[in-house]
């Protein structure tokens, strides 16, 4: 049988090449509050509705709609997407269509929002001033999840706007953001301190490790990654002749 007629043709191709890579990235833990550009940390100020809304949305990574909050007083501002994510996770109640975002919160009310969260344990309470109160479930959990430990006095007190300090106190907790007075001192140079937070506050710990924790224990982590590229390559191709018609 006669074989057919042709010849060798180089046809410039492009084939896709990988190669593994090593890369760096710092891994830092989230920072849940800051202190004032005045140097203060302001530790017996108050937190808002939107601000503590807004702590937990960052430690939770959350995710929410950028839009206006659906509530008649809320405005659209920095805490869109905060309080639609508290709001989805039944961590922020309304009232009468409203969610008073700019109100201080309560320690019930901050109880009641990180409640969602905590695995339920079954105990019960000391609170004396908490029994009866409507988010007193919460403030039971929180005690149980040792969030909260309450006053010398051994009351709560649930109606008390809750303060920066006792905020920070029960995130750090929640979520064992917890420094040595070692690790601050062998970590001087990077450390921020506030001069309304001397180190006899009963806070200092909490408020320095609040602040200090992603700092401290940020680290560089290393990993691969598959680069993909095209490489242009000459190859010998045989083509068969055309017949004549």
């Amino acid at each position: 049988k006669e074989k057919p007629k042709g010849h060798y043709e180089y046809r410039l191709t492009k084939r896709p090449v990988s190669y593994r890579n090593k890369g760096e990235r710092t891994v830092a833990p989230q920072r849940f509050v800051e202190g004032y550009p005045d140097g203060s940390f302001k530790p017996s100020g108050w937190v808002t509705r939107a601000e503590s809304a807004q702590m937990v949305f960052k430690m939770e990574a959350g995710s929410a709609s950028k839009d206006r909050p659906a509530f008649k007083d809320a405005k659209d501002t920095w805490y869109n997407e905060a309080i639609n994510f508290a709001v989805k996770k039944d961590m922020l109640l309304s009232k009468n269509g409203a969610i008073r975002p700019d109100e201080p919160m309560t320690r019930g009310e901050f109880a009641r929002m990180l409640a969602p969260i905590l695995p339920k344990k079954e105990g019960k309470h000391s609170f004396a001033d908490a029994a009866k109160h409507p988010f007193e479930a919460a403030i039971e959990q929180a005690y149980l999840n040792g969030i909260v430990v309450g006053y010398p006095d051994k009351s709560f007190k649930p109606e008390n706007k809750i303060t920066r300090a006792e905020a920070v106190a029960m995130m750090n907790r929640l979520y064992k953001h917890y420094l040595t007075r070692d690790e601050l001192a062998a970590h001087r140079e990077k450390i921020k301190s506030f001069r309304d937070v001397p180190e006899s506050h009963w806070a200092y710990l909490e408020i320095m490790s609040a602040v200090n924790y992603p700092d401290v224990k940020k680290r560089v982590e290393t990993f691969d990654w598959i680069q993909t590229r095209y490489e242009s390559q000459w190859d010998r191709v045989w083509v068969e002749d055309k017949k004549p018609p």
